[in-house]
């Protein structure tokens, strides 16, 4: 059993990696053709809105439906647990399509909030349905990861990603092109899931039924709506307080995300999906320990692997963003704007994996209030910090406040765990690890400094950058982190 998880990660993380690489092509591919320009930070702009939605509803559907529908196929069977999905499924495409034409009745009003004018076309009436597209494949995502079929929704990713570039780069630069690529790599992407789906042997039926299993669903959704819809706010707040910067503002903070977001979205997305999994089974077994040590192998692998990045992203700013994004339309301007985000950004990447990974903890026991509480702190703290670091640093405040609160959201559910009665023992084993990486993290971080001198080209960034990994690998030898034993199993 365990050699076949260990196959399934390793499967998983080949095919996130290849998913969330074509994902940053599409980034170079509008940086390439777009720079950070005008036309790119609408395109930015009007993107964030079915982003916001679907992200919503993406974290409650990820969150809440996996565990009810393992614990209901466990308890009740399968037939039971696919009448739950049907019911469910039929509620999310009526409110997604409420949502939907609700807000293109009203997309006049929102691209004066969004842009401050109305543009030459209503934008928003081509970029909107891309919500709904993405929202039921988040759900079509979900069904499948609670089957423990976890290759087919990246590789749907990865065959969007591939469509929208092929799109970008055929097509002239203009922002129409930039609206149907993502309309038409969307349905591609859902019409996969569905095919996927309906070979797995199930076919989604409308079923209005209002039964336990639904209300069980609202009961646990709703403090995850709240606290999904406060975090997830600032995807559209940040566009807000930017679209009165200098022109590009948005757009290099969407290219240095991306990019400081690789790492997450490869490294905790794989951990996290496979940890919740055997989360939710240890759960329903009481097994105390092994939770616990899942737990902690799932922190300390995250922060094993992260934090090299990390550092790399932080003093190899510049190169990297010459050697990702500088070509095309994408001149030394939008590279010192990118890179400097970029070095604000990568202080928070251990936070927001790092949280991805310890609030499967509270998931798993359907503990959803206190990652509800933990959000809403965190988008608040995010929100004040904004507003008082935009004011002197421009699109570099934004990103430094994104950071910060998602360094707070972690250290605070950290904190609550740790607290817990039953988990005082293993306090000194997270104090043990905490030392140890901040001392290797100080005699990196000194050595990196004047490796940095010594990048001249493409290539002796490619080099320092491996240097600096084995330099990694190490000192994690020389102070315990990591034996010998332990990469062999």
């Amino acid at each position: 059993m365990k050699e076949k998880i260990k196959i399934i990660t390793i499967l998983v993380m080949l095919l996130t990696v290849i998913s969330k690489l074509t994902g940053f092509f599409r980034e170079q591919i509008i940086a390439l053709k777009y720079g950070a320009s005008g036309t790119a930070d609408i395109f930015m702009t009007a993107l964030s809105l079915p982003l916001y939605i679907s992200n919503i509803l993406g974290g409650i559907i990820i969150s809440v439906f996996i565990p009810l529908f393992v614990e209901i196929k466990n308890t009740n069977g399968l037939v039971k647990a696919k009448e739950f999905t049907n019911q469910l499924f039929t509620f999310l495409t009526l409110f997604l399509l409420s949502v939907v034409i609700l807000l293109m009745v009203n997309n006049n009003l929102l691209e004066k909030i969004l842009f401050g004018e109305l543009l030459e076309f209503n934008i928003l009436l081509y970029i909107l349905p891309v919500a709904f597209l993405m929202s039921v494949a988040i759900f079509y995502t979900a069904y499948l990861n609670a089957n423990k079929r976890y290759l087919l929704p990246q590789f749907a990713t990865v065959l969007m990603n591939i469509v929208f570039i092929a799109i970008v780069y055929i097509f002239s630069s203009k922002l129409s092109y930039l609206l149907f690529a993502s309309i038409i790599s969307s349905a591609f992407q859902l019409i996969f899931l569905w095919i996927m789906i309906m070979r797995e042997g199930h076919n989604f039926k409308v079923n209005f039924k209002i039964d336990h299993n639904i209300k069980r669903f609202m009961i646990l959704g709703f403090p995850i709506f709240l606290g999904s819809m406060s975090v997830q706010s600032f995807t559209v707040f940040d566009k807000l307080l930017a679209k009165d910067l200098i022109e590009g503002s948005i757009s290099s903070l969407a290219y240095a995300q991306k990019l400081t977001q690789l790492p997450m979205g490869v490294i905790a997305t794989t951990i996290s999906t496979i940890m919740f999994s055997k989360l939710a089974e240890y759960v329903a077994k009481q097994e105390i320990g092994e939770i616990d040590n899942s737990l902690f192998s799932g922190i300390k692998n995250t922060l094993l692997i992260t934090l090299p990045i990390v550092l790399v992203f932080y003093f190899y700013s510049e190169s990297i963003t010459k050697f990702v994004y500088g070509r095309g339309e994408f001149d030394f301007h939008a590279i010192n704007m990118t890179s400097s985000a970029i070095k604000m950004y990568s202080i928070g990447i251990l936070g927001s994996s790092l949280t991805m990974i310890i609030s499967r903890y509270f998931l798993s026991y359907k503990r959803v209030n206190i990652t509800v509480v933990s959000n809403i702190l965190a988008a608040i703290i995010n929100l004040l910090l904004a507003l008082f670091l935009v004011k002197g640093y421009g699109h570099l405040g934004l990103a430094l406040a994104n950071s910060i609160s998602c360094i707070f959201n972690f250290l605070f559910l950290l904190v609550i765990y740790l607290s817990e009665k039953q988990r005082t023992n293993i306090l000194k084993s997270y104090l043990k690890l905490s030392l140890q990486f901040i001392i290797i993290t100080f005699i990196l971080c000194l050595i990196m400094y004047f490796l940095n001198f010594y990048i001249v080209s493409n290539m002796s960034l490619i080099l320092i950058i491996i240097l600096s990994i084995c330099i990694y690998g190490i000192l994690s030898f020389i102070f315990r982190v990591v034996s010998l034993k332990e990469l062999r199993s």
